[in-house]
């Protein structure tokens, strides 16, 4: 397997997640691990991280065209759906153990922890509420709902990647 640069926070500023960044090529999250558990130069947290970001708001740019639509196409919503939930999972996961335990773990950061995670909560409740209440035959049966939820949602989700990159990922930054 081929060495990853390392790559700092600094580094990628110009590439914020507001704007176009260069492709990356993102190892899969067990191999991600694997690299790392060996010792091997990575990618930085940050950038896996910026990355999925980047596939978070594609997610939801789509998600947000299809309920601009006058009636639903479940055929289209269901893989963006999929897609989405698939990668909030990931992505949550490997932000707790790799941003989230580090900033809270330090005296300096644990404050701005302290209003992450009082804001974070109850997105990811929500998200999760969401995601059951919605069911194809209920999306189907109340379109003009679904297109309000997944609004607050994906306003609720640029809102905390917005965050996570402005302040959170700084912070990492400088702890290293």
């Amino acid at each position: 397997m081929p060495k990853l640069k390392r790559l700092s926070y600094t580094s990628r500023a110009l590439y914020t997640a507001r704007g176009p960044r260069p492709p990356a090529s993102q190892p899969p999250l067990n191999e991600w691990r694997d690299m790392r558990a060996s010792g091997e130069e990575r990618l930085l947290t940050i950038d896996v991280l910026l990355n999925q970001h980047d596939e978070l708001r594609a997610l939801s740019s789509r998600l947000d065209a299809l309920v601009r639509q006058p009636v639903p196409d479940p055929k289209s919503l269901s893989p963006i759906r999929h897609a989405m939930s698939s990668l909030m999972r990931k992505h949550l996961t490997l932000e707790d153990e790799l941003v989230y335990s580090p900033l809270r773990a330090h005296a300096e950061t644990s404050a701005e922890m302290r209003r992450s995670d009082a804001d974070l909560a109850p997105r990811r409740q929500a998200y999760s509420s969401h995601v059951v209440a919605w069911t194809p035959e209920r999306i189907t049966s109340d379109w003009s709902g679904y297109r309000r939820g997944v609004t607050v949602l994906t306003e609720g989700l640029t809102s905390r990647i917005d965050y996570e990159t402005d302040i959170l990922y700084p912070l990492l930054d400088r702890l290293r």
